[in-house]
């Protein structure tokens, strides 16, 4: 999922927006059921099921030890299975203390 959203793709020195991956992902998956985008378990190992209808996915696309940076995809179903909403928030860890996103 996260190559169909562009998070590990670079446009000159940065990443690509946490938006413009929003745009992506929502222009792919809305629409779409989840349970063929992310069987359970999940083959992204990334990604989790925080409930039947919301699938939570992190991709670190910048990995230090004291600093990181990624992205938190959250994709929303309604009761069918079908995606409805898909957002992608910037996220950041210190020194092993996650930022952003409601860490």
């Amino acid at each position: 999922m996260a190559g169909q959203m562009a998070i590990y793709v670079a446009t000159g020195a940065s990443t690509v927006s946490a938006e413009s991956s929003r745009a992506l992902g929502a222009s792919a998956f809305v629409g779409k059921d989840t349970h063929r985008l992310a069987k359970n378990p999940s083959p992204d190992s990334e990604c989790l099921w925080a409930s039947p209808t919301r699938l939570e996915c992190i991709y670190w696309h910048e990995v230090g030890l004291l600093y990181s940076r990624g992205r938190l995809v959250h994709i929303a179903a309604d009761a069918s299975g079908r995606v409805t909403v898909v957002s992608v928030l910037s996220i950041r860890k210190l020194i092993g203390i996650s930022f952003g996103a409601n860490a």
